[in-house]
């Protein structure tokens, strides 16, 4: 909401972004389209494979907008002041790691399950991982919604005057 209050289109647009896949994955795993249940030992390569396959398939989707959001934004909205920030730099990276915590996650779930390898770093840590990582983008846009603010207002407080 600070970033439509402050009409800045860069952090209206990175807010788009680190939420596109929480919500995807809300739709998904809360709907039921994919079961988070894995009790049967016959099938958990095949659901654990489509959990974690929908994460991985997810977060490819966003890595692309997210590594050129600056040219992409300009192009749809010409008129708006965008520019490169430093949750630029720092989101894609962490789209980067979302993406190899899942295909680490695929890949020892086929030795766990498909190979009998005693493995789970990742399946323990898949879902701590996820938190982390969203916190990280909170946190970047949080930070980046303050600087915006103190270059907007210089940290005064908030009137419901227009500006002259």
């Amino acid at each position: 909401m600070l970033g439509a209050r402050l009409k800045d289109i860069n952090i209206c647009a990175l807010s788009v972004l680190a939420l596109v896949p929480f919500t995807l994955e809300t739709l998904v795993f809360s709907s039921g389209l994919i079961s988070l249940d894995s009790s049967d030992k016959d099938q958990r390569l095949l659901q654990n494979t489509l959990i974690f396959g929908t994460h991985f398939v997810i977060s490819l989707l966003v890595i692309f907008p997210l590594t050129y959001r600056v040219e992409i934004t300009k192009k749809l909205f010409p008129k708006l002041k965008t520019r490169y920030t430093f949750a630029d730099a720092i989101m894609p990276w962490l789209a980067m790691l979302s993406i190899f915590m899942s295909f680490a996650a695929l890949v020892e779930n086929y030795f766990r399950n498909a190979k009998g390898v005693d493995m789970t770093f990742f399946f323990y840590s898949f879902d701590v991982s996820g938190y982390l990582i969203y916190s990280a983008n909170c946190l970047t846009l949080l930070i980046l919604a303050a600087i915006t603010y103190k270059e907007e207002y210089d940290y005064a407080l908030p009137s419901l005057r227009k500006k002259r």
